[in-house]
């Protein structure tokens, strides 16, 4: 760790930062779903929720490649500030969210593009602070930092998060 460039050290810090605050996208769905299920009811609300989960998967794979080709082009440390804040936009919007179905939708979609921006943005950001013959321990490291910060929030995020209730959940597990 320590032949690893102060640069690429220096770059975990917002990676850990992001990484704690950055929960399992499954609670999307679980969160559409206590939104929707006033409204719709328990299952319809479930079908709606992993519907609008499937569509932000389809709004990843859509962006993805042209945020690789404008990480390319432009400042990677730009367009990963882009996806972070994308994030942080999402989450607020999740807390306001109301039980419309076509409000949530945005915020799917909104889902899928910061994802990819992360997603192709931070490894090829990562991979110019990191000498060649240090790729294998630089990525390593930086995707333990960001792993464990995952694991952190989801663990977070799930217990101090609005849970679904008993009985909604013993449905859920029924379905």
């Amino acid at each position: 760790m320590k032949s690893l460039s102060p640069d690429f050290l220096s770059f975990l810090v917002p990676v850990g930062i992001f990484g704690i605050s950055n929960f399992a996208p499954t609670l999307l769905i679980l969160r559409a779903q206590q939104l929707l299920t006033p409204s719709h009811g328990v299952a319809i609300a479930g079908t709606y929720s992993v519907g609008l989960y499937t569509f932000s998967n389809v709004a990843y794979a859509l962006v993805s490649y042209p945020i690789g080709v404008l990480a390319d082009k432009y400042s990677k440390k730009i367009i990963l500030s882009v996806g972070y804040l994308l994030f942080g936009i999402l989450c607020f919007g999740f807390m306001g969210a109301t039980g419309s179905f076509f409000t949530l939708i945005p915020l799917f979609a909104l889902s899928g593009v910061y994802t990819a921006i992360i997603e192709s943005s931070q490894p090829a950001l990562a991979s110019t602070l990191i000498a060649d013959d240090q790729h294998g321990a630089g990525f390593g490291l930086m995707s333990s930092v960001d792993g464990l910060g995952d694991f952190l929030s989801s663990i977070i995020v799930g217990e101090c998060g609005p849970m679904v209730p008993r009985s909604q959940a013993l449905l859920l597990e029924a379905s």
